[in-house]
């Protein structure tokens, strides 16, 4: 191998290089760079954010596109609207507001959608929902022995129905038990001996049927069984002087069905209040009974607007 040896011209390509070095400096540093480090890899992008899929979403969502929709108006009127390029703009914004979040279509209502309920007393009888209600057929006014017709002996019509409503009332018990359907009593009983609880038209009547007496008892051909309902009463409506609102309701009834006596007096009262206090009523009108056939007739003519008749 051949050692170079330094001559003259070496000198002068090292003053020539040391000169170009020089004017070098002033542009470039004449201290190498360290090598750049990498580069740090890019951070993701957050993912954007997600249009509303849930009505509960929606709302807010609204919110901010609208708020968007009137910056962007809003900056449009600050500069007096007389540039035609930001008018441009603030539309454009407004528009693209509109299209990223778009008004839901209207959903038809449950009540738009539904039938309208049709309201009617027609209804039938819903058996776990329903009661018979007998009403004042008591020994007092059934019997010939009772205090009724000792006072004021009972007319021919009421004698001769008195016989075909009974046995019409025991039919319709018969087939309610065996239903399952609950059958309640009432009679005309004062809490009291001497009647001081009554009603005040019962005073003026002057009548009493004391306290436990034999005369408040239901008659034997349709007395009520061991565990069903038997309500004392001291006025002419049972749901003015006893809970009986408040039992059926207890008893989850809806409908019910009235008998007994009298047509036009006791039962036509328990009718129109039973209708009042929000319940169906059914009135049998051949389990119903009053002193005279014109009476009856009259009666039924006059609640036929509280109640069907069957």
């Amino acid at each position: 191998q051949q050692q170079h040896t330094p001559n003259e011209d070496d000198d002068n390509d090292s003053h020539i290089n040391d000169t170009e070095r020089g004017r070098g400096a002033r542009r470039l540093s004449l201290t190498p760079s360290p090598p750049a480090a990498p580069a740090a890899p890019a951070a993701p992008a957050a993912p954007a954010a997600p249009l509303p899929t849930t009505m509960d979403e929606l709302p807010g969502y609204v919110i901010g596109a609208v708020l968007g929709a009137l910056s962007a108006v809003a900056l449009y009127a600050a500069f007096g609207g007389d540039n035609h390029n930001l008018k441009r703009a603030a539309l454009t914004a407004a528009k693209q507001q509109q299209q990223v979040c778009p008004e839901p279509e209207p959903k038809a209502s449950s009540a738009t959608a539904a039938a309208p309920q049709v309201l009617s007393r027609e209804v039938p009888l819903v058996l776990g929902e329903s009661a018979i209600v007998v009403i004042d057929m008591q020994n007092y006014c059934c019997h010939p022995k009772g205090g009724g017709w000792a006072t004021k002996a009972p007319t021919a019509h009421y004698l001769n129905q008195l016989p075909q409503v009974l046995g019409n009332i025991r039919a319709l018990l018969d087939a309610a038990r065996e239903a399952g359907v609950e059958c309640i009593f009432t009679c005309i009983e004062s809490l009291t001996a001497d009647g001081r609880d009554r009603s005040l038209d019962y005073k003026v009547s002057g009548f009493n049927i004391p306290k436990g007496s034999w005369g408040a008892r239901v008659v034997d051909e349709i007395a009520p069984r061991a565990d069903e309902i038997v309500l004392p009463k001291c006025s002419s409506s049972v749901f003015v002087s006893t809970n009986l609102a408040y039992k059926l309701r207890n008893l989850g009834v809806k409908q019910v069905v009235l008998v007994g006596g009298l047509t036009d007096q006791c039962v036509d009262s328990a009718v129109r209040d039973a209708c009042d206090l929000g319940f169906l009523v059914t009135c049998v009108t051949d389990a119903c009974i009053t002193h005279s056939a014109a009476r009856h007739a009259s009666a039924l003519a006059n609640n036929r607007g509280y109640a069907r008749q069957r």
